[in-house]
């Protein structure tokens, strides 16, 4: 657009794909419908950013269900950082493997150290978390990666959040890798659609059909670390906690719920 935000010269050096020009110049040149909407079914990427900040910043042209269009598309595209961020770390983990020696990112070529030593530390800093934080990511990055793949892919194309995929990650932690795969491609089908209480549900079930004997083993080293404790918080109120097996757990329950009703 001679003379306005998109001069010949400023195409030319910084170009766009024909669909982001389109879209723009409409915004621009006043077409009789000038809100840009968001597709549900667009795919993560360049355009649906581009749909989701250019709607975002009309909002007052949209309707209702344009607007949850647009908080859909950007839960998506939330989604899909966070799994490129997983899948960028598990890059970083493996081209470093444990034992070996490089110089940290930035440093002098002959400065080579072992990674174990600055590897984590690189992380917590880029990423402004804690050392053990950093620890964890890095670690379930790497499993993502190579043993839930397809949990993975699922999470990048912002189908599946981070709390679907971290519940998965979580509860196949305790299986072999190939093990983990089987109840991966068991749960991973539905799991788009299934509230993340649901699909805890149904990753329990298969873990235990899939690993019966490890599911009885589990059961029994978790019992000796039953224990109860209390909390004291603010205003002169506790929180009461115990962990113990199900149905002592939900004996215990019933009896202070008998109690506390036959108290008025």
């Amino acid at each position: 657009i001679d003379g306005g935000l998109l001069s010949p010269e400023a195409v030319a050096a910084d170009p766009c794909p024909h669909g982001m020009t389109r879209e723009l110049c409409g915004l621009l040149c006043g077409d009789d419908d000038p809100a840009v909407t968001v597709d549900p079914d667009r795919p993560v990427g360049f355009a649906l950013a581009l749909d989701c900040q250019l709607a975002g910043d009309s909002p007052e042209l949209l309707d209702d269900a344009q607007l949850l269009d647009v908080v859909e598309g950007a839960e998506r595209m939330e989604r899909w950082a966070s799994a490129l961020r997983t899948r960028m770390l598990a890059v970083f983990a493996d081209r470093h493997p444990p034992g070996s020696s490089a110089p940290p990112p930035g440093a002098d070529s002959g400065a080579a150290a072992p990674v174990g030593r600055w590897l984590p530390d690189q992380v917590a800093l880029t990423l402004r978390v804690s050392l053990e934080e950093a620890r964890c990511m890095l670690a379930g990055a790497v499993r993502f990666a190579h043993v839930l793949p397809a949990t993975l892919a699922e999470w990048e194309a912002g189908r599946i959040d981070e709390r679907k995929a971290d519940a998965i990650a979580h509860a196949t932690s305790v299986l072999t890798d190939e093990v983990a795969r089987e109840v991966e491609a068991r749960v991973l089908p539905g799991a788009a659609a299934a509230p993340r209480r649901l699909l805890q549900d149904r990753l329990r079930r298969t873990v235990a059909r899939v690993d019966p004997q490890g599911a009885a083993r589990r059961h029994e080293r978790a019992k000796a670390d039953r224990r109860m404790s209390i909390s004291r918080s603010d205003d002169g109120m506790a929180s009461l906690w115990l962990s113990a097996a199900a149905e002592q757990t939900e004996a215990s329950w019933r009896s202070v719920d008998r109690l506390a009703r036959s108290l008025g």
